[in-house]
């Protein structure tokens, strides 16, 4: 119960809309000084009394003018952002009670956005909120500091809150599901999650990193920017520090929650169809989230203006993680406000990270989540639906019950064993995608800092060009000068002239000299950094892009339940072999292609993987590979069958079936790759071998024993040769397909015959 004399709320009693009042306020705190000095110029009236210098005033008021219009132009934007989320979450779930905004008196300002209603959008619509990002910055390109820490306010307020797994509520983040059922057609999925698709590949477009420091911003040249930032205050190089940790937090949070709510979204829903659609339009989105905090964890050695804080910052950091997962008290106007302090270590405890060079514990969020989310283990708690509510237990009415909507009674649907299976695959296959995503920013970094050290290189010959040009004019000028005096018979004053230019020329020479040897050692410096970056790089691609998803199986296998029931990981190969059989997917192309490292098959089974790769994969379809001693095993064990079954039927496999007017030979069968009703067809004829000339049948014993060889030789068979229809015929040479069968076996004459030339 919240203490109403000390006005304090614990985590626990916290509504959404507290935590955005926490949200920006801690924000507010990140970004320090230079917000504070521009709400004193928004803020500020006519005298600008803070300002130390009157000649700035009509800059200011430039400033303030610039300010207000974007503020003016983030608060409308907000504004109809909010109502398009209200109607985006009517039309997916048929809710009604949601809180609505006034009408706007005309010629009235649009006001700002309350708690409430920045909550509302986040718990619902999150990828919305951060979408007026690019439009923020188009508009603030008068004051691009601001412009930047706004947006990096926004998107904190958004990567801050689903930092707490507390704060994941899956029936509001799953309402674009509501109105998918588990038969649902693809055809009639993809409508419904079109809007969702738009969302994320806008959000991929406007999500850029931030701006950071006086070189990365645009100036006018026009303006004295000299004066201004005397007057702005610089930061000190402690609160750049803090800054750039506070973006990393943002990046890397940003990437932590895209891969969540992918998640919670295919472990919401039975329909296939929509998973696979999920995967396919979270790529771009996860993929530039990736991107994007690589790129600022390489720009301290690819831009130039960084340089000078890689160390520092790598102290900080160690500071930090020293510090630890904490949590501290906030105190407002109103209330005092339990919350969590926003670090690094925060989100390697209670993030969803994709790479994991480990396995994970079975008390970590990985472990909670795949309990909960893929093994159909209850939460103690429903998620509400209604604004203001707060969480109730699992299996107990909710205490309105009788008084609300139909739509805000809403449960998620219990995941049927095919869509846990299904969506669990579409995980795994992410996570490899994930990680060659990682890969690819990983080499662009690595290119872009080739670039920087031959544009440092440039830099520095155009330097010494530039001062050896303006040296020849201005040794022109005093040759001159010494040629009049000259002229004037000024003697003395000509052997001072050429004593002053021979000391000009040597000054040259030096500062020309000392360049190139700073230019040199900044070189050799960095090669050196190069190099260890390019080695630092290819140990990382010698990592298998399956390792995370291997951890990730290996978890699973781990907290899976031991029961006869179906369960997540049992018989999870030969679930996803039928899928490769079903359809071969190009985008689950990264999955196919570490199908061994991510779920550790046995032989047999990766000998069924293989065919089935091969036979839905085509030609340019992936292609799986059994080791020497794997292939040597299947052969073992295929020998030890044979001697098991010559040993009870002799001369079998010296035998010939006779169909028709041909003789086949007993052992071509299982070369060719045929399903078991087919082979068992022919396996009703009769036979003849040297041991036994005349004519007759297989044993039934044997029978099942060769087909039993034949699941192992062929687990994944490629031919069905019964006829359409023809099935239930007695005589075996009426169902088989003569044409395929006559094929099948020319092509194996072929083959054995190319394999015996040299």
């Amino acid at each position: 119960m919240l203490d109403i004399f000390t006005h304090k709320k614990t985590l626990e009693q916290q509504l959404p809309e507290d935590k955005m009042v926490i949200l920006k306020a801690i924000a507010t705190r990140k970004l320090g000084s230079k917000w504070e000095y521009f709400r004193k110029i928004k803020h500020a009236g006519e005298k600008f009394e803070f300002l130390k210098e009157a000649s700035l005033m009509e800059q200011m008021k430039a400033t303030q003018a610039a300010l207000k219009f974007t503020a003016r132009n983030t608060r409308k934007t907000y504004w109809n952002l909010y109502k398009e989320t209200l109607q985006t979450i009517k039309r997916n779930t048929g809710l009604k009670t949601l809180p609505e905004l006034p009408e706007i008196p005309e010629g009235k300002e649009t006001p700002t956005l309350k708690p409430m209603h920045d909550g509302l959008v986040i718990q619902w619509c999150p990828i919305k909120f951060m979408l007026p990002a690019k439009y923020i910055r188009e508009k603030g390109i008068a004051t691009q500091r601001h412009s930047e820490g706004l947006v990096a306010k926004l998107m904190f307020k958004v990567v801050g809150y689903y930092a707490d797994p507390a704060n994941w509520n899956r029936k509001k983040l799953s309402n674009y599901l509501w109105k998918i059922d588990e038969q649902m057609a693809y055809k009639d999925v993809v409508p419904i999650l079109e809007p969702l698709k738009k969302d994320l590949l806008k959000f991929a477009e406007v999500y850029e990193t931030f701006k950071f420091g006086k070189a990365s911003l645009q100036k006018d040249a026009t303006q004295d920017s000299d004066a201004f930032e005397d007057a702005f205050g610089l930061e000190s190089f402690q609160d750049e520090i803090r800054t750039l940790y506070w973006y990393h937090f943002i990046y890397q949070g940003m990437e932590q929650f895209l891969m969540r709510y992918f998640i919670t979204l295919i472990t919401s829903t039975n329909n296939t169809n929509a998973i696979r659609y999920l995967q396919n339009i979270f790529e771009p989105a996860l993929s530039k989230a990736i991107e994007n905090k690589n790129l600022f964890i390489g720009s301290f050695e690819t831009d130039s203006s960084k340089k000078r804080y890689l160390k520092p910052y790598e102290t900080y950091k160690k500071e930090q993680a020293n510090e630890g997962v904490k949590k501290q008290i906030l105190k407002t106007k109103k209330y005092e406000y339990e919350t969590w302090v926003y670090n690094l270590p925060m989100q390697d405890l209670l993030g969803i990270r994709f790479d994991l060079a480990q396995v994970l514990n079975a008390q970590s969020e990985w472990a909670h989540f795949l309990r909960q989310q893929f093994m159909g283990v209850e939460p103690e708690l429903q998620d509400p639906i209604l604004e203001g509510d707060l969480p109730w237990p699992a299996g107990e009415p909710h205490p309105d019950e009788e008084t609300l909507e139909p739509a805000a009674l809403y449960q998620l649907p219990t995941l049927s064993p095919e869509a846990r299976k299904y969506a669990f695959m579409e995980l795994l296959n992410t996570l490899i995608a994930a990680s060659e995503a990682r890969m690819t920013a990983r080499h662009k970094i690595l290119e872009m800092f080739k670039m920087r050290v031959k544009s440092d290189k440039e830099a520095a010959q155009r330097r010494i060009a530039e001062i050896r040009k303006d040296a020849e004019k201005k040794i022109r000028n005093m040759e001159r000068k010494k040629a009049k005096l000259l002229r004037m018979k000024q003697e003395k004053a000509v052997e001072s002239f050429e004593a002053d230019i021979e000391k000009f020329k040597q000054m040259i020479a030096t500062k020309c000299n000392t360049i190139i040897e700073d230019s040199k050692y900044l070189l050799s410096q960095q090669k050196i950094r190069l190099q260890k970056l390019f080695d630092e790089i290819s140990r990382e691609s010698q990592i298998p892009a399956g390792l995370a998803g291997k951890q990730i199986m290996s978890m699973a296998k781990d907290l899976e339940p031991d029961t006869k029931e179906e369960g997540l990981t049992k018989n999870f190969v030969r679930f996803v072999t039928q899928q490769v059989v079903t359809e071969y997917r190009k985008d689950l192309e990264p999955f196919y292609a570490n199908l061994f490292e991510v779920l550790q098959p046995t032989t047999q089974e990766k000998m069924m993987l293989a065919q089935a790769m091969d036979r839905a994969g085509g030609e340019g379809g992936v292609k799986l590979s059994l080791s020497e001693a794997e292939l040597a095993q299947i052969a073992d064990t295929v020998t030890k069958l044979k001697s098991k079954i010559a040993a009870a039927d002799p001369g079998i496999f010296q035998a010939k079936i006779i169909f028709l007017s041909t003789v086949i030979p007993l052992n071509d069968l299982f070369e060719l790759g045929l399903e078991n009703k087919s082979l068992g067809q022919l396996l009703k004829l009769k036979i003849t071998s040297p041991k036994q000339p005349r004519a007759n049948f297989i044993r039934p014993a044997t029978v099942k024993a060769l087909m039993v060889l034949n699941m192992v030789k062929n687990p994944i068979p490629h031919y069905n040769l019964l006829q359409e229809g023809k099935e239930h015929l007695d005589d075996p040479t009426r169902v088989i397909n003569i044409g395929m069968l006559n094929r099948l076996l020319a092509d194996l004459h072929t083959q054995s015959r190319q394999q015996a030339s040299p």
